[in-house]
């Protein structure tokens, strides 16, 4: 039994020595991971790294901000540049004083007539470009791409004819569209395979396009729209509309001598009626003038406020 015994001992003690070691490892590895993990170097490594993701975040949400703010601002800009310069054209055509007339319309009314100017050809440009972009989205210049920018050419110098602006002007029409036709197709091969620049330029294109041609029939054109204000005492007053405030209604009065016209601006106080008809041709307004009074007249008295 001693022998055995000596012997089994022999051969256990390096084993157990072993696993023990082994287990001593492990456990020392452990330890380590343990005080690297709480360690304030790495806290302090991952607040940073988390810091640095979260000003980048940040810094590309800003600009991305920013781009479409200005997008939208530039918009806002055209379309109330826009308005005004076809408000300034109408009113000098029919003979009222665009720049007094014009400092008396604000900025909303600004917009929203740009914006009426500017949606046909806007839906025009974006049937065009979504045309464009189901048989080429690399916005490559194609035949369809240049069938499709003559047509919109085609199409502006038809609706010149069709109001009989005259021959030279359609001839200035067509080669001003065709100018506009040629620069978005430049964008086109100068971007190709970027279909935004070139979509774009095709929106812009058309708009100009649609300006002139806005101006064209202005000049042949002239629309006012009859206006009318009776105020309580029966005192009455009959002109073109320019603006109505929360305070004032201004009308441009004609004088009577050609198509001279002065600019009234009316309180509107309590019980103050105001007509406004729809708008017509210079030529068709002055009979207008006298049914709009006398629909007014002939309306319910509106009760002055307590």
């Amino acid at each position: 039994m001693s022998v055995l015994t000596a012997v089994e001992k022999k051969i256990t003690t390096p084993l157990t020595d072993s696993a023990g070691k082994v287990q001593d490892a492990a456990e020392k590895d452990r330890k380590e991971a343990e005080q690297k993990a709480t360690s304030p170097a790495t806290a302090t490594g991952a607040t940073q790294d988390g810091d640095e993701l979260t000003k980048s975040l940040l810094k590309a949400a800003g600009k991305v901000g920013l781009a479409a703010i200005a997008a939208i601002g530039g918009f806002a800009g055209v379309v109330t540049l826009t308005g005004s310069a076809l408000l300034w054209e109408r009113f000098d055509q029919a003979g009222i004083a665009a720049e007094q007339a014009l400092g008396k319309v604000d900025q909303g009314q600004r917009v929203i007539f740009g914006a009426e100017a500017l949606m046909v050809a806007v839906l025009i440009a974006a049937a065009a470009v979504i045309l464009i972009w189901a048989f080429d989205s690399n916005a490559t210049v194609t035949p369809l791409s240049v069938a499709v920018m003559v047509a919109l050419v085609g199409i502006g110098v038809f609706f010149a004819c069709v109001e009989h602006v005259g021959a030279i002007w359609i001839i200035v029409s067509a080669v001003f569209g065709g100018v506009l036709a040629f620069a978005a197709l430049v964008v086109a091969d100068k971007t190709a395979g970027q279909f935004v620049p070139f979509a774009a330029a095709v929106v812009v294109a058309t708009g100009f396009f649609n300006l002139l041609l806005f101006f064209l029939t202005t000049e042949r054109h002239v629309p006012v729209t009859p206006a009318a204000v009776l105020q309580p005492d029966g005192t009455s007053f009959a002109g073109y509309f320019v603006a109505e405030g929360s305070e004032n209604v201004t009308l441009a009065i004609p004088t009577g001598h050609r198509n001279d016209t002065v600019l009234r601006e009316i309180p509107k106080g309590d019980g103050t009626n105001v007509g406004i008809g729809h708008a017509v041709d210079r030529d068709d307004a002055k009979p207008k003038l006298d049914q709009v009074l006398a629909e007014l007249r002939d309306a319910p008295a509106k009760k002055p406020s307590d």
